[in-house]
C-alpha cells in the first residue's frame, strides 16, 4: 500500500540515514506530497496523500514487537546454511534494511 510513498521518501532522502530527517523536514515533505498529488474528482486537496506518507514513515520508524536474532545464533544459522546448502554464498546472505527496501522498490518499479 505504501510503495509509492516509500519511493518518494527514497527519492527525497535516499542518500540520508533514517535518523537524519527532522520533524520539520517530515512536515515539509508531507506538504510537498500534499501539493503535488494527482487531482481526481473525489480528491480531498492532497490531505489523504499527506496522511499516507506519515503512515508509511511510521512503518519505518515505529518499533516492532519482533526481535533480531542474536549474533551467535545468526552465526550458527549461517554456518549450517553454508555447510548444508547447494549455494553457500547465496545461502549465507544477510540483507540489510536498506538493501531490502531498495530491492523491493526496484522490483515494484519494474513490474508496474
Amino acid at each position: 500500500m505504501y510503495w509509492s510513498y516509500w519511493g518518494r521518501i527514497q527519492q527525497h532522502w535516499g542518500h540520508r540515514r533514517l535518523d537524519e530527517p527532522t520533524a520539520s523536514e517530515i512536515k515539509l515533505l508531507a506538504e510537498h506530497v500534499r501539493t503535488h498529488v494527482v487531482f481526481r474528482r473525489n480528491a480531498r486537496g492532497g490531505r489523504s496523500a499527506a496522511e499516507h506518507l506519515i503512515a508509511a514513515l511510521r512503518c519505518l520508524y515505529l518499533p516492532s514487537t519482533r526481535r533480531a536474532v542474536a549474533d551467535n545464533r545468526l552465526a550458527e544459522i549461517n554456518h549450517t546454511a553454508a555447510a548444508t546448502g547447494n549455494d553457500p554464498a547465496l545461502d549465507t546472505l544477510t540483507p540489510t534494511l536498506t538493501n531490502v527496501l531498495a530491492t523491493a522498490l526496484q522490483l515494484f518499479w519494474v513490474t508496474t
